[in-house]
């Protein structure tokens, strides 16, 4: 059976990022404000085989929680520079 991995990226305040996206800190502070209280942090991802991957932005990772996936579907690893955000599924979304 197949997984899907939907991930994107949060850059934290001070971090160098070559054209980062421009709506980085609304994001980030959207994310940090109203959405990682309920996300699960966790410390490592490991991908198998049969995955597939799938890079969003944060407003296209965002929109995939809705119905039945939330924000407690999220898992996140908080890095020094930056969060990692992923939902895993068996289906694709």
């Amino acid at each position: 059976m197949a997984n899907y991995i939907y991930s994107t990226h949060l850059f934290k305040a001070g971090a160098s990022v070559i054209n980062g996206p421009v709506d980085n800190d609304a994001n980030l502070t959207d994310f940090e404000t109203n959405h990682k209280a309920s996300a699960t942090d966790i410390s490592d991802i490991v991908i198998q085989e049969l995955t597939f991957e799938t890079n969003k932005t944060y407003d296209e990772f965002e929109a995939l929680i809705t119905g039945d996936i939330d924000w407690t579907d999220v898992k996140y690893i908080e890095q020094p520079d930056h969060y990692e955000l992923y939902i895993v599924t068996i289906s694709p979304l």
